[in-house]
């Protein structure tokens, strides 16, 4: 109250109490006060401090919703196509900015369809005797590198490869008479621009032709495919067969080109048209430049290392240059992924406001660190993207600009460490998108489209190298911008509007973005000042005020209602799409003041008069104690309304009280009651408190929840804070009431709410599942790999196998699966452990060049002779050769002369690694003669065997090292004439030998002259490459990757099998030529219970697993398998325990020691049966039977239970497999 005891004057409570707020800011009002707190928080009356609004559980999202203290953001699922509105809250699809031109023309063939390097078509051919290889097509591309064609017969002896390497055709061939040729040459082709290309096969060379000129020439002795009968030729175009010859050196087959008017062996387009018609994705884009072009769809992913970067100062570093141009206005363009997470993400995103511009923004996990100012990126030119980060500072620019704006540094150090921990495991580096992430993982997920080149800390990115990429994405072409779809309509301008107004007695404001295109004198008379609309948003956004970039004229300072589409009753209904905004003078503002705005369409109430309390002593004196007329009546109350008001009511109290004279005590209370503008009640019964006469005027008195001049009109509280309610606010008359959502509890204090643990409720509510409280629900989880099931409260498993989740087979275990891939067609396991690739070539491979003027005597496992001929004399003749001889091999058959008729014969082998003479004639007369040095050293050494009188003498270095007596001589006369039978590395069909030996011998023979005479085998072994030895070997055992070898050992230790006594011990020495492939397995049936390999790893490291059936048990990593150097390999298993080890390098076990020794224990089953040993593969078994089915490609010497394992006593072996002899390392 004040001094003068009549006028009340407001207590500031903030003032009075500085704690009544708590940590919230106090506001004081007349007669009360407001705590208030930050935009997304709101006030805890019980707890006096501001909780965190959960805008996530309100609904606020259309797709998904991320809450943070104060805050939320949603999010859209990109992979549909979506992206963000304006509003910040709801999903629209991406529109095209820049069309581009990926018309595709049904005649042209395009070649980068499959990114596994398969082939896109193949072609037969029947083909005559005499026919040729021909061809002519034309051909463009950007690759440098890749297979335009392979050729091959039915027979696969003989294959023509016709490739681009360095941007410049290369052409290998081989067949039965040419070893291999290879051959690049004339101009680089890779420049985009169509080439007229022909192959043409003449009597004696082969001719490549560009653009009709010859630019490279093969002379030939012979045809490429040489046949005698008509035989069938299969083209390959644009890529490698399964079981192609292997290409030396390897080319990556993966080429994105387009091919044209081709035409295969003259017989024009040999059935390909049609295809290609039929399929689209078959045809070739018409107009293309350089680039890589992303469809929206997919992405390409690489395994790249960004730590060890020198001059980085930390230790990593990640430096990403693109050159894009997108044809929509959203995506991912680079990334790091991990697992389910995004560590880092840049991306285009839409700036939303100005319209028609973008900018980039850069995340680590989805928390944006970086985003540059609005620019105009979807423009249809090119864009240079510069982002360089290190574990100091991140810097990006645009165009060579550095634009935008980072984070605190505080904040930016602190997402800084968040990378540099990231970077520290394995990551996937991706291009143009991201993998199958929670949408929240990272602010956009949308696949970039557009055209993009990328180069990450300095080195060049070539698609066709990635370990994963989406077959629609074009790793080299890209197609064009259509310039006549892109046209700039002029600036647009984007601002803010705020709306103030008074609806039915509530003061509301409203802002929302709008778009507007000046119209310019030239769209006709009278337009001059004023701009369409083109587009508004709805609801209220996040974005927050914009700033007008261009703006060549203001808005007026008063927008009315209707020219903004409000309706009173309803508020904004909507904005017109097309409407004419009246354009003000330059100097205008554009925003209305808040005053001005929010007074507009108010209703101002007259104001009570200052001097009140004098009224009733003029009435008294005037129209009481005398009789007033109206003019003295207007003279008391100063004004008409209550003049008018007064005056009939005045007289009635005359007529029905008297004349003023009388002073009748009920005509003053009659006159005194006439202003008293209570009487009756005019306030609403249940909303008003009182009522207050204010002479002419009266006021009503609100009970809480009711407003209005009556008081009739109730409170919404629920649209101010939500009431203070938590979750629901339900209003009623005069009040409101908080209730909470299905899984809540309210607080004693009536307005907050409290999550049910409906898991402690119910101990059995998930049954054998784990319970999971969440917000207002529970959640029932299984471990990975298993579903819930509702109706039995129980895991199940998930297999994911019937999903089609493997490229090749599948094998679904509880809560798992693993793939396989078919290690017999040349495929092993692709980095994401679900699709196939080509086993590859080591770094280090190993030189098989052949040598033709040798002779392989151990070609046939079988112990088969791989030469036999005859020789006849017209006289007389006595037996002589001498040749060089050269082996690792201590046992087998040289050769065997004379004859099976009447069992005369000559026997040279080599036994204990000397040599070994058996003679028997056809009396009876025998001897077996052993002598001379050891042999089996792996060098050359000449030998000789001549037949003289009686006696036959044996020479190694032309030395004598045996005499043996023979009593007859070893040509025997048939048909007038003297003959002799001969074998080579092998025995006569039939009959004994005196000395059983085995006849397998691994050995090479050179420089041989049989009886003085001219060498007639020499053509024949030139001819057949099986038949020559390698030129350069060592000791070992060399396995050709296709085929395998075979044992029957026993494994019992001493105690037993029945005391279930057994071992297994193997040592080996290996120098692989592949990076895949089985080393030992042992088989039972259709099973393998134990098997060694090489596998990858990572996909650039192989390392050693050992797998008991299907699973991996034991496994060495990181070991440098295919570094070109011997390689020692240890294994121990018995019933109990498994040691893996190299090097001093202890393998380890990823299972468990329960699944261990559940495996020990099927391992052991397996043991007490009969088991056969494989060496370098395993049989025609399930893909599925164990981890690795390829065969072994390289260099190894096996020791199995402390015994050497020599192949030639193997029950089976591959012929192509060496027993004693390896080529060396190139």
């Amino acid at each position: 109250m004040y001094s003068d005891k009549k006028t009340c004057i407001d207590q500031n409570e903030c003032l009075r109490n500085q704690h009544i707020c708590g940590k919230a800011s106090c506001i004081n009002v007349p007669g009360s006060y407001e705590c208030e707190c930050n935009k997304g928080f709101r006030f805890n009356f019980t707890q006096k401090e501001c909780e965190d609004i959960d805008e996530c559980a309100e609904d606020t999202c259309s797709h998904k919703c991320l809450n943070y203290p104060g805050s939320f953001t949603c999010f859209c699922d990109g992979k549909k196509g979506e992206k963000l509105s304006a509003d910040g809250r709801s999903c629209e699809a991406i529109p095209t900015c820049v069309a581009l031109q990926p018309v595709r023309s049904p005649d042209m063939l395009g070649m980068g369809e499959f990114f596994a390097g398969i082939p896109v078509v193949y072609v037969r051919f029947k083909i005559p005797s005499d026919s040729r290889l021909t061809a002519e097509f034309d051909f463009r591309t950007f690759d440098s590198e890749g297979v335009i064609f392979y050729a091959e017969t039915q027979e696969n002896s003989a294959c023509f490869l016709f490739a681009i390497r360095n941007g410049r055709i290369e052409v290998q061939f081989k067949n039965d008479h040419i070893h291999r040729v290879k051959i690049s040459g004339g101009p680089e082709i890779n420049d985009g621009n169509w080439h007229t290309i022909s192959v043409e096969e003449s009597e004696s060379s082969v001719v490549v032709k560009v653009a009709h000129e010859a630019v490279i020439k093969i002379n030939s002795p012979g045809r490429i495919f040489p046949h005698n009968t008509t035989t069938e030729m299969k083209i390959s175009i644009a890529g490698l067969p399964r079981q192609a010859h292997p290409i030396t050196p390897y080319i990556n087959p993966r080429l994105d080109g387009c091919m044209w008017k081709w035409n295969w062996m003259n017989q024009g387009s040999a059935g390909i048209q049609e295809v290609v018609q039929s399929i689209k994705t078959k045809q070739c884009i018409l107009n293309v430049e350089r680039g890589s072009y992303f469809p929206g769809r997919g992405y390409a992913s690489f395994p790249f290392n960004y730590s060890a970067i020198e001059n980085s100062g930390s230790g990593w570093k990640v430096e990403v240059k693109l050159r894009m141009r997108p044809s929509k206005n959203t995506g991912v363009l680079f990334a790091l992924v991990s697992g389910s997470t995004v560590p880092l993400s840049l991306s285009i995103a839409d700036a939303y406001c100005p319209e028609s511009k973008q900018h980039l923004i850069l995340a680590v996990d989805n928390e944006v660190v970086y985003r540059t100012k609005s620019l105009n990126l979807c423009d249809g030119e090119h864009h240079a993207i510069h982002l360089t980060i290190t574990a100091q500072d991140i810097m990006l620019e645009v165009d060579q600009t550095v634009n935008g704006s980072i984070v605190d540094s505080s904040e930016l150090s602190k997402q800084l460490g968040i990378l540099e921990e990231a970077l520290s495991a394995p990551v996937n580096t991706t291009l143009g998108g991201i993998p199958e992430v929670p949408v929240t993982a990272t602010p956009v997920t949308a696949s970039f489209t557009g055209c993009l080149q990328t180069e990450i800390n300095e080195k060049q990115i070539d698609l066709d190298e990635a370990a994963e990429k989406n077959n629609e994405i074009q790793s080299h072409s890209c197609p064009v911008v259509q310039p006549e779809t892109y046209e700039d309509e002029g600036p647009i301008i984007c601002l803010q509007i705020r709306i103030g107004c008074d609806l039915e007695g509530t003061q509301q404001r409203m802002q929302f973005p709008i778009w507007l295109l000046p119209l310019e004198e030239e769209h006709g008379g009278g337009e001059k000042g004023r701009a369409r609309l083109v587009g508004w948003a709805g609801k209220q956004d996040r974005i927050g005020a914009a700033l007008v970039e261009s703006l060549p004229r203001s808005l007026p300072r008063v927008v009315s209602e209707s020219a903004l589409g409000i309706s009173r009753s309803a508020g904004m209904l909507g904005v017109p799409v097309l409407l004419l905004l009246l354009l003000g003078a330059p100097s205008t503002r554009q925003f209305v003041s808040q005053r001005s705005a929010s007074s507009f369409l108010s209703r101002i109430r007259r104001a009570n008069h200052v001097f009140e309390e004098t009224r009733q002593g003029h009435l008294e004196r005037e129209c009481v104690e005398e009789f007033c007329n109206m003019e003295e009546a207007r003279e008391v109350f100063e004004n008409d309304p209550e003049t008018n008001y007064f005056y009939p009511k005045y007289r009635d109290c005359l007529s029905r009280y008297g004349p003023n004279n009388r002073k009748n005590p009920d005509l003053v209370t009659c006159v005194h009651n006439i202003p008293n503008q209570c009487s009756p009640m005019p306030c609403h019964p249940a909303g008003a408190k009182d009522c207050v006469d204010q002479r002419g005027a009266f006021k009503c008195v609100c009970k809480p929840g009711w407003r209005g001049v009556t008081c009739s009109l109730d409170v919404d509280e629920c649209t101010s804070g939500n009431g203070g309610c938590q979750h629901i606010c339900s209003n009623v008359e005069g009040s409101y009431q908080c209730s909470c959502r299905t899984g809540f509890n309210l607080h004693p204090d009536k307005h907050g709410c409290r999550d049910i643990n409906e898991c402690e409720l119910d101990g059995e509510l998930c049954g054998l599942a784990q319970c999971v409280n969440t917000p207002g629900s529970h959640q029932c989880v299984c471990d990975s790999g298993y579903k819930y099931n509702s109706s039995s409260k129980s895991c199940q498993d998930v297999d994911e196998c019937e999903s089609d989740t493997c490229a090749g087979g599948c094998v679904n275990t509880p809560g798992q699966y693993s793939c396989y891939c078919d290690g017999k067609s040349d495929l092993k396991l692709a980095a994401d452990a679900r699709n196939c690739m080509n086993i590859l070539q080591c770094i280090s491979s190993l030189n098989t060049v052949k040598n033709e003027g040798s002779l392989y005597l151990g070609r046939f496992f079988k112990g088969t002779p791989v030469l036999q001929f005859n020789f006849k004399r017209k006289h007389q003749t006595r037996f002589s050769v001498e040749f060089d001889f050269r082996t690792f091999d201590t046992e087998g058959t040289i050769f065997q002369a004379g004859h099976q008729h009447n069992n005369t014969w000559v026997m040279l082998a080599l036994h204990n690694g000397k040599l070994l003479v058996q003679y028997h004639s056809a009396n009876e007369a025998t001897g077996v003669t052993t002598g001379g040095p050891f042999l089996n050293d792996g060098r050359w050494h000449t030998i000789s065997v001549e037949e003289s009188t009686n006696s036959l003498i044996v020479k190694v270095a032309r030395e004598a090292v045996m005499n043996i007596n023979i009593p007859q001589g070893l040509f025997m006369k048939i048909l007038g004439l003297f003959q002799i039978d001969i074998t080579v590395g092998g025995l006569f069909q039939e009959g004994p030998v005196l000395l059983q030996i085995n006849p397998r011998l691994d050995a090479c023979l050179r420089g041989w002259n049989w009886m003085n005479s001219e060498d007639t085998i020499r053509e024949t072994i030139e001819h057949e490459e099986r038949m020559q030895c390698f030129s350069e070997i060592e000791e070992g055992s060399y396995y050709p990757g296709h085929g395998s070898a075979s044992f029957s050992l026993n494994y019992d230790h001493p105690r037993g099998k029945d005391d279930g006594g057994w071992a297994v011990n193997i040592g080996l020495s290996i120098r692989p030529s592949q990076d895949t492939g089985v080393l030992v397995a042992l088989v039972n049936g259709s099973s393998v219970p134990l098997s060694l390999a090489i596998m990858d790893v990572s996909p650039t490291v192989q390392g050693i697993v050992l797998a008991i059936e299907n699973e991996v048990v034991y496994r060495l990593d990181q070991l440098p398998v295919c570094a070109g150097d011997k390689l020692p390999i240890q294994l121990i298993a018995t019933e109990d325990r498994i040691v893996l080890e190299s090097s001093g390098v202890t393998g380890y076990s990823p299972l468990a020691m329960p699944q261990l020794a559940e495996r020990l224990a099927t391992l052991d089953l397996y043991m007490r049966q009969s088991v056969l040993t494989y060496v370098g593969g395993v049989p025609d078994v399930p893909m599925t039977a164990a981890p690795v089915t390829a065969f072994y490609q390289g260099c190894m010497d096996v020791r199995i239970n402390n015994q050497v394992l020599d192949l030639d006593e193997a029950q089976y072996k591959h012929n192509d497999i060496s027993s004693h002899s390896c080529p060396l390392p190139n």
